[in-house]
């Protein structure tokens, strides 16, 4: 996965917002990737017959 300057940039500005602490570039690579891949992780589509359980 290929993250941008400008998006690193950001996720820097968001910690800073959220922490009140300033992180490198590269920790900010380092913990955004990490991010992309918890989500990745926790956000998966439920099986057709899981779904039909949360109807009820």
């Amino acid at each position: 996965m290929q993250i941008t300057d400008q998006q690193i940039k950001k996720f820097q500005a968001i910690y800073k917002e959220e922490f009140n602490e300033e992180i490198s570039k590269e920790e900010a690579l380092e913990k955004g990737l990490r991010l992309v891949e918890l989500i990745k992780v926790v956000y998966k589509p439920l099986p057709k017959e899981d779904l039909e359980k949360f109807k009820n």
